[in-house]
């Protein structure tokens, strides 16, 4: 028994010796791959969750950094990358080693799921950071397939003659495998009253052609998402109205809002273009889509604002104009030049290379939208302005591509609610 219990313990001594020569050696990257430009790319890890950490160093700092406190680490210098996300969400940690040549390709970036169907439901949320390893990029799994096991983020390259060719592949565990509740979708066209307004939502597609939603999307296209509605007032046709945005969730948990823009369907019927593809495990989606007018404004519902400068390139005219209207207050913050900065809000670029004007609408979970009518320049010729964004929260901007020499500018708003009808529908799938 003895001689057996020394053997036991010097294997555990054994065990223990090897155990802690892997945790301080420093391992390899994992999953790197090498991009087309001859530059690699290398999965860190993932995070789940609002607040994201990531020890930067060998595994087994990773392992005890959790168990340090916060002065500890300070004296170790070990370092964690750090992001705060306004809502649960999975992260991809990529460490970017450049190559020889500058990169030539855009990338695009999708979200991938078991099956291989994929998602434009990825993007970019942090990235340059350099450091003498590589550069540390951040990419968010906007939605992501809950009820399966592994969740892939997928880079393909665009080059010559808009090619696209996958570059590069990682996949993660899902940090959310369920079990998860089912929904049950309702048929359509199911119909939602507002007032004298009916909205009825007649058709969800998902796969579809970002070039002919009518159609499927072919090999090495994006994968598109399409809702068609029906909109009336009292039993007729009401053309003046238009779907404009949605936000998607699903039984597993996924929320959020992806980029959608009007689209006029067969027959002229209203549509919206979503930019992702909805993942096929998923029995019913929920979408609570935002309803708006483009015409047939009331009196009481405009703003016309006279006589604003149109600034040079890269100067601002700050203007003090507000209105208040439905319980909210309406500024029109500048009237921005060319390429030019908000330099007191830093989150803001220059989203134009003409003339532009930005307004900030307070409490602009409410439903209210600034619609611009109408710009007539210091001749008193009409000016096709560009369309009024809402690329901010809360903030509105347009292009106002004024001719050569014009000096002032008056412009008509139109300030008006939105209307909000949620459905519960399963998507069609080609």
């Amino acid at each position: 028994m003895v001689v057996l219990f020394a053997g036991t313990g010097v294997l555990l001594c054994l065990m223990l010796a090897a155990g802690v020569a892997a945790l301080l050696a420093e391992p390899a990257l994992e999953h790197t791959q090498q991009l087309p430009d001859g530059s690699r790319l290398s999965l860190l890890g993932t995070t789940y969750g609002a607040r994201h950490e990531l020890v930067l160093g060998p595994r087994w700092q990773r392992w005890l950094y959790p168990l340090l406190q916060p002065g500890q680490r300070a004296r170790l210098q070990w370092h964690a990358q750090q992001y705060q996300t306004d809502k649960d969400a999975l992260l991809f940690w990529t460490l970017h080693q450049p190559g020889a040549q500058p990169p030539d390709a855009e990338q695009r970036v999708v979200a991938f799921d078991e099956h291989g169907c994929e998602s434009e439901a990825a993007q970019q949320i942090y990235g340059g950071e350099p450091r003498p390893e590589g550069r540390i990029d951040a990419w968010e799994a906007r939605a992501f397939p809950r009820r399966g096991q592994a969740v892939g983020l997928r880079i393909y390259w665009k080059g010559a003659g808009n090619r696209c060719a996958r570059a590069a592949e990682f996949l993660a565990a899902n940090p959310t495998p369920g079990p998860h509740p089912a929904w049950t979708a309702e048929a359509l066209p199911a119909t939602r009253a507002e007032g004298d307004l009916a909205f009825a939502l007649t058709r969800l597609r998902t796969g579809v052609s970002p070039r002919n939603l009518e159609r499927p999307a072919r090999a090495g296209e994006p994968l598109w998402s399409a809702a068609s509605f029906r909109i009336t007032r009292r039993g007729h046709p009401a053309p003046e109205w238009e779907p404009i945005h949605v936000t998607l969730s699903d039984a597993a948990g996924n929320h959020w809002q992806p980029l959608a823009t009007p689209h006029s369907g067969p027959g002229g019927e209203p549509s919206l273009a979503i930019w992702e593809t909805l993942w096929r495990d998923e029995s019913a989606w929920k979408l609570r889509v935002e309803f708006a007018r483009r015409s047939a404004f009331a009196p009481e519902e405009l703003w016309t604002v006279r006589g604003l400068p149109i600034p040079p390139k890269d100067r601002n005219h700050f203007s003090q104009a507000i209105v208040r209207r439905f319980g909210t207050t309406i500024r029109l913050k500048r009237v921005a030049g060319p390429y030019a900065n908000d330099p007191g809000d830093q989150t803001v670029g220059a989203l134009y290379g003409t003339p532009s004007v930005w307004l900030q609408v307070d409490a602009p979970n409410q439903g209210v939208r600034v619609s611009l009518l109408r710009v007539t320049d210091d001749q008193g010729r009409p000016v096709t302005a560009g369309e009024m964004m809402d690329s901010f929260p809360g903030r509105f901007a347009a292009a106002l591509p004024v001719r050569k020499g014009v000096k002032r500018v008056d412009l008509t708003f139109a300030i008006h609610r939105s209307r909000f009808a949620e459905f519960v529908a399963e998507a069609e799938r080609p």
